[in-house]
């Protein structure tokens, strides 16, 4: 995140800052089942079932520690996969944002 900030009116003055965010809350969208909310589970899907089934994982972060005004410049999101499906692979995984 960069925080920029008029001095004098005229000159610009950037500062480099890193914040670290955990999700708040999370679910799944199953594509079987689009109407399901599944924020209820103990677990977080993304990726396909057994069936072909495409479930999509939501995150969502509380943005208040940014400053309003602020410009993200960039994001990296780090996932761990916990637990794999017979015949999956997390090499052969991929997620597109």
């Amino acid at each position: 995140m960069n925080i920029c900030a008029a001095v004098l009116a005229a000159a610009w003055t950037c500062a480099a800052e890193t914040t670290v965010l955990s999700p708040v809350a999370d679910t799944f969208i199953n594509g079987r089942f689009p109407e399901n909310n599944a924020g209820g589970h103990t677990w977080f899907d993304a990726g396909t079932d057994r069936l072909m089934g495409v479930r999509r994982g939501l995150l969502r972060f509380d943005l208040s520690s940014i400053p309003a005004g602020s410009v993200v410049t960039s994001a990296v999101l780090t996932l761990q996969v916990a637990v794999v499906p017979p015949g999956g692979s997390p090499s052969s995984s991929a997620c597109d944002a």
